[in-house]
Formats: C-alpha cells, structure tokens, sequence
C-alpha cells in the first residue's frame, strides 16, 4: 500500500517537472473548495482526513436527473438499489460496501433526515434544481454524527439566496411518458433573503417483471415537492435560518391493489454565530413522515386486501461550540439529542382482523473533536470522540389474527438501553505542496431501530418478526489514501480502507415465508476507491472512477451456512468513464459510460445478478443568457440488465430512453 501512494507521488513531481509546473505554484483545484460536512464546520476539503466526493450544481446539471437516486448512480462509490421513477421502489443508497439505507446517513442542510423506520429516506424532498452541490464523506462518521453514519455520510446542501433576485423555471419530458416541472425564485431585501420553490415529476412507468402477469400493470410515479428558506443576518455575528421541506409521493408497485402513498414534512430553525472568536451553532429540527400502503393478495390479486398506516416523526436538537484554545488547535464540542416515534396500525378490508405496534427512541450524545495543526499546516492531526446514550421503551404489538392462518398475540416489551464511544483519529499531511496523505481509525456504531425492535410485519407473501433483544452494530474501520495534482488540469485520489463489523442486523430464515431480524456475529469489508479528472483544455475534460469492495459474512453461529458468503446487493466493482466538451457558442456535449459489477440478492448468494454496463450522453445549448435547451438520452446500447431489489423481484431495466428539458432563467 505504502509502495502505491510513494510511487503516486513520484509519478507526479516526474510529471510537473516534465511540463514545467512548479510545484509550489498553486493552480485553482477542487481541493481548495470549503466544506462542511467532515468537520462539522468550514474545512478546506485538501485537508480533510477523509475521502470526500463533491457533486456541484453543474455536475447534477450534466448528467439529466430528475431524481436523487438517478443522479446516484453516477458516482461509483455509491451503491443505489432501485429506482424511485420506474420501479416504484423507496431506493436504498449507501457506501463502502455497508449494506441497507439505516447505516448511512444522510442530512438535508445538516439536518439528519434518515427516518425512524429502518433509517429510509424520502429522497423525493429536495427538488434536484434547489441543490448547490452534495458532499459525501466516505467511511464511518458516528464521531460527529452518532448512530446510522457507519459507511458514510451525505449532506445535500441546498442553495440559499443571491444579491440579487433570481427565477428559474424548467421543464422536462422524456420516454414512458414522463414529465416534470420545477420553479424556483430567490432574492434578498434589507437583512433578510429567502429561497423557495417545488417541482412535480411524474411519469406512467413501464411493467418490469420479466414474466408478467395477467394482473400486471405499469408501475406509476407522482412526486410533488417544495421547499422554502428564509434566512435574517442580525449583523456579521450572527444569522438565523428557517426552512421547510415538503414531499408528496405516490407510487404503483406493479398492480391495481399494491400501492404506496408517502407523506413527508421536514422543518428546522437554525442560529448560527459564524464569527469571531468563538463559532456557535444551534438547530432544532423535525421530521414527520405519513406512510400508507395498499396491499392486496394472491393468486388473482384482484382486491385491497389490507392498509398499512405508518406514523413515523424524527425531532431533535444539534449544538456546538468551535474555539482556538492554543495557535496550533481548533476544538469543536456539541450536544446532539433526537427522539424518535412510531406507530403502525394494519387495517384489513375483507375481515375483522387488526394489527399494530408502537415504538419509541431517543438518543444523546456528547462529541469532542480536536484538530491541531504542526509545520505551517503541513501536518494536521484529528482526534475525536462521542458517547452516546440511547434507549427504546414504549415498546407493543399485536395481531388479532386470522384463523387458521394467524394466531392472535400481543406483547408488551421492557425497555432497553445502550452506550456507544465512538472514537477516531486521523493524519493528514500536504507533502510538496501538490501531495496530500491521508491516514485514519474511526469507529461506527448503529442502534437497533423501532421497526427491528417492535414491528411485526404480516405482509401478504411473507412475515418478518421483530426481534426485542437484538444487539447494536459496531464497525471499526482503518483508511490510507492520497490526494494528488499531477500537473495543472489533472489530479486524482486513491484510498484504500479496510472494516470489521460484529452484530450487523439481517434477517435469519424461519420458513419459506417467515422470518426474523438477528444479529450476523462478523464481517469484514475492504476495498479500493480511486478517481482521476483531467482538463485537456479550455473545452475538453474528461474523468474517470473506479471502485472496488468485498463485503463478506465472516461468522454467524445461527446460520453457519452463511460465513464466507458475500452480503446481499453489494456489488463487488462499480466504475465510471466520463468525457465532456464544452463550447458556449455552439454546445455542451458529455458522454458517460458507468460499469456495474455481479452482485448477489440474498445473503445465502442462490441468486447472482449479472454485471452491465451502461452508456449515456447529454447534449445543452445556450440560446441566450435566459434560456438553455438539453437532451439526454440513458442507456443508448439499450441494455437490458437486471435491477436488484429487496422485495427479491425477477425485474429488468426499461432499456433505452430519452429526456428533453427547456430551462429558463431570469
């Protein structure tokens, strides 16, 4: 590994010498952009101790997704399983090879909106063209964000108002006739600035199961979102914010009777002390979530069978303090707190028969993060550590059952509670200049979530019991990497990293159709990320990504069977290719092709899923400085490749298509 990163670096000053760079001239490069997210606090993103990736504005733009999880699938470090517009699937996005949305976080602003139920998120609330940019931080962030954040964290960072007022409306149409609509304004006046706007995307889907079924229907989507920020500068010192997210989602899953309705409403009220001696930060936020889901019953599924209503509210405080204690340190110390709630009620429409369940959380925590910095700044070194606290209590369920299929039970369940310390320590240090290594221990805990703990799932085709003595999940994992600019236009990233994790929660197999959450004693992650981007010149650049990953069962005494298996829906390779030439007279034209290795359904690994690939390319024409005009067309070689899923559907990709957008701005 050492070998590697040395001959990085010899690479590059071999290079810069044969171009004539000097080294110690700095051109303007992505690692001098500031972030937020791996610090907690305003960082340059050349001395952050973990890998990052930053998506900008005009990256999102580029590559015509209407859609979080579209644009997703783009960076090979991220791992998107299904698709919200096609699929009507709620997609699962996540990082290094760590399985199920729950264990990667993901904020809106800074604000934590990975739900009480299994840590989903309405990835459907933030419209794609309110985004400033997304910064997403590789490996375990529970030092700074407690429990969830074990492969990563994301942070979409929307964008605030400019000097002056702007307004932008978009319009996009495309294959299986699908539309959307989006308007945005923002503008400033005295102390105060405000953005708002929403979108509407809809479209009538496609059937995607491999053998459909007399029953079968296309799976329709309708998304409505909006948002709004108001922001008021008192002076210099100080600002609050106010936003307010909102999300209205309905979905066909492939028949009359199987549909959902999702309901979301994200609220957070800010004040920040951006200045001066010492920085403060103070949110308090909540999130409120109404699910309802249809579910009819075979073998005609030619009913409503029964509906599932599910209350699930997230609200909390996050507060920290930054100050110099010494020339050489910067200390950031925080109080977190989140209470989170559910309550599940099963209504069935051809019977008697109800079910329900209740469940309630709360999690504090204290954090302490140092950073110090030695040789002029050349050498950073981080240390870290938060204990948090949790406990679940309020704990029911029942059924009153359907003879002879169910018997009636109800249970009452004492409440528990746990403590985590999640250490971490990192190294960073800038060698000539253009250089920068990476080395880091961080450490990643995960509570069991309500829905583990309480819920009772009686689903049509299958069960899923809850388990009220699972476990929480703990995962230490090591990092090296290295940062480098070649010469001027190129410059790349290399890490490796390496996890143990004990107690991750899976589901253990009963019967055919039953099954029950339980704790996988071991298992081991490792893997390789790399990225290169090269400007050639004025108008072509070009880049490309690489990732590699093994996510194994290293021991699970309930199911001996499974150890050495590969984890479910964690493909072993991901790539991309990329290539863009850019001319604001004539056009701007990209083509990407993304590679996405085999993988397996299950953790018993009886189901493969092939490797594909994928190409794309995107065309843009300015009119004029008010109007642009783009076409993108996905999937041109109209590949037909398998789409996992963890409903453990047989479903294939709806091939190739083409989206049409006209933006206006004035």
């Amino acid at each position: 590994m050492a070998v590697v990163i040395l001959s990085w670096t010899q690479l590059s000053l071999a290079a810069q010498e044969k171009n004539g760079h000097n080294p110690t001239q700095g051109d303007t490069i992505d690692l001098e952009k500031i972030i937020v997210t791996p610090m907690r606090q305003k960082t340059l993103l050349r001395d952050t101790p973990s890998k990052v990736t930053v998506i900008s504005k005009e990256q999102i733009i580029k590559t015509g997704a209407r859609t979080l999880d579209e644009l997703f699938q783009y960076i090979p470090e991220v791992n998107v399983i299904g698709n919200s517009i096609y699929q009507g699937m709620k997609p699962q996005i996540t990082m290094r090879g760590v399985p199920n949305q729950e264990r990667t976080l993901v904020m809106i602003d800074g604000i934590p909106v990975n739900s009480a139920w299994q840590g989903r998120v309405e990835w459907g609330m933030v419209p794609i063209e309110a985004i400033e940019r997304i910064e997403l931080v590789h490996g375990p962030m529970s030092t700074l964000y407690g429990s969830g954040a074990m492969g990563g964290a994301i942070n979409i960072v929307t964008k605030s108002a400019r000097e002056r007022s702007e307004t932008s409306l978009k319009g996009q149409y495309g294959s299986l006739n699908t539309w959307s609509t989006a308007l945005h304004q923002g503008g400033k006046f005295d102390k105060f600035s405000y953005y708002l706007g929403g979108s509407i995307v809809k479209s009538k889907g496609y059937i995607p199961e491999k053998n459909p079924q007399p029953y079968s229907v296309r799976r329709s989507y309708k998304d409505w979102d909006s948002l709004f920020k108001l922001n008021y500068s008192i002076d210099e010192y100080a600002d609050f914010a106010l936003g307010f997210l909102h999300d209205d989602e309905k979905t066909c899953r492939g028949r009359e009777y199987f549909n959902i309705n999702d309901r979301a409403n994200l609220g957070y009220l800010t004040y920040e002390r951006p200045a001066g001696n010492i920085k403060l930060k103070a949110t308090f936020f909540i999130n409120d979530q109404d699910w309802k889901r249809e579910f009819d019953t075979g073998p005609d599924f030619d009913y409503l069978n029964m509906i599932e209503n599910i209350d699930n509210t997230y609200l909390g405080t996050m507060t920290q303090a930054t100050f110099t204690l010494l020339e050489i340190n910067r200390l950031t110390a925080g109080l977190d707190y989140k209470n989170g709630r559910i309550r599940l009620k099963d209504e069935y429409q051809q019977s008697t028969r109800k079910a329900g369940a209740n469940g309630r959380q709360d999690l504090v925590a204290v954090f302490l993060q140092d950073e110090l910095r030695f040789l002029e700044d050349s050498l950073i070194l981080s240390l870290g550590l938060r204990g948090d606290y949790c406990r679940s209590y309020k704990g029911w369920t029942f059924d009153t059952g359907q003879a002879p299929k169910v018997s009636p039970f109800s249970y009452d369940y004492n409440d528990r509670d746990w403590t985590a310390l999640s250490p971490k320590a990192s190294l960073v240090y800038h060698f000539k200049d253009k250089t920068t290594l990476r080395a880091s221990f961080g450490s990643a805990f995960h509570a069991p979530d309500l829905k583990e703990l309480y819920m009772v799932l009686a689903r049509p085709t299958k069960t899923v019991y809850n388990n009220p003595n699972l476990d929480p999940e703990i995962l230490n994992s090591y990092e090296i990497g290295i940062n480098q600019n070649f010469f001027s236009g190129l410059e790349g990233g290399l890490s490796f990293f390496y996890s143990r994790g004990k107690d991750f929660i899976s589901t253990r197999t009963l019967s055919a159709s039953t099954f029950i959450y339980d704790n996988i004693d071991k298992v081991r992650m490792y893997g390789v990320e790399t990225d290169l981007k090269y400007r050639i010149d004025g108008r072509w650049s070009c880049s490309a990504g690489y990732f590699f990953h093994s996510s194994k069962i290293d021991k699970n005494a309930s199911n001996p069977d499974l150890n050495g298996n590969y984890l479910a829906m964690q493909p072993t390779q991901r790539a991309k290719v990329s290539i863009t030439y850019q001319n604001p007279k004539i056009f701007t034209a990209s083509a990407l092709l993304r590679y996405v290795g085999r993988m397996y359904a299950d953790n018993e690994n009886s189901d493969k899923l092939k490797s594909y690939f994928v190409c794309d390319l995107q065309m843009s024409k300015r009119l004029n400085k008010n109007i642009e005009l783009s076409l993108t067309w996905k999937n041109i070689l109209d590949k037909k490749y398998d789409i996992p899923n963890e409903a453990g559907e047989d479903l294939k990709s709806p091939g190739r298509m083409i989206v049409g957008s006209v933006t206006i701005e004035w």
